[in-house]
């Protein structure tokens, strides 16, 4: 990840404050695809402003049928959340390890139907990390249920967690 390394009292100069400095004033000031790091030469202090991650929910088609099955709003989906470049899923198999997997966006065995921008994320890449973690943890493989626990509860909750929302 790319970094911007930006003197504080260069800031306060450019946002137009004396004193009490503002993020969301800074903010405003940069643009969304840019990881700031903000130093504080006399104080070594870092502020990190996270940068904004693009967030697609990439919905496949399991079977043909789905051509006919959509107009009537049903079909047998997968799906997988899109993160920048990495696509996450989750899949079953006889073992007890996580069933989350990563691939290249749109890159799976099924036909893509749609992609959808669920919103962008602001929370830093450590903290989306975190969550991902979190989720390998739960989302074991042996755990999927087709009905119960499949990609489309997982991509519904890593959504609610990265973005506050829940797929549609």
């Amino acid at each position: 990840m790319n970094f911007t390394l930006i003197p504080l009292s260069q800031i306060a100069l450019d946002c137009k404050i004396k004193s009490n400095f503002h993020l969301k004033d800074l903010e405003k000031k940069i643009k969304k695809s840019t990881k700031i790091v903000v130093c504080n030469s006399l104080t070594s202090t870092n502020i990190q402003v996270p940068m904004s991650a693009a967030i697609y929910l990439n919905i496949y088609d399991t079977t043909f049928l789905n051509n006919f099955l959509d107009c009537f709003n049903l079909g047998a989906y997968h799906t997988g959340l899109q993160i920048d470049n990495t696509e996450y899923m989750f899949g079953a198999h006889e073992e007890y390890e996580t069933g989350v997997f990563t691939c290249k966006p749109k890159s799976n065995r099924f036909k893509l139907r749609r992609t959808v921008f669920m919103g962008n994320c602001t929370i830093d890449e450590e903290a989306i990390s975190e969550v991902i973690s979190e989720l390998m943890i739960d989302y074991i493989g042996k755990s999927y249920d087709i009905f119960k626990r499949n990609c489309n509860h997982f991509t519904n909750e890593l959504c609610l967690k990265l973005l506050n929302k829940p797929i549609p």
